[in-house]
């Protein structure tokens, strides 16, 4: 907050079929500055801590699936 970073992170993230986070992927960082990376890794950090619902297929079995989530980094004025 400081720095006044702000920017969107766009994450790719490959869910397994038990709802465990397989991998995450930066598709769109926030920008370019060290700030940046720092929003961009906590980002990935923090989704990689949550569970998911797997994807269901058509049997209704849970297979592996994708998702992408955009997360807007914002200052907003709380005085």
């Amino acid at each position: 907050m400081r720095a006044g970073t702000t920017g969107k992170t766009l994450l790719r993230i490959a869910i397994e079929a038990d709802g465990r986070v397989a991998r995450i992927d930066v598709e769109q960082p926030s920008g370019t500055t060290r700030e940046h990376r720092q929003l961009d890794a906590l980002a990935v950090r923090k989704f990689g801590e949550c569970r998911y619902q797997p994807a269901i297929d058509d049997a209704g079995q849970a297979v592996p699936g994708v998702l992408r989530r955009e997360i807007l980094w914002n200052l907003e004025d709380r005085s």
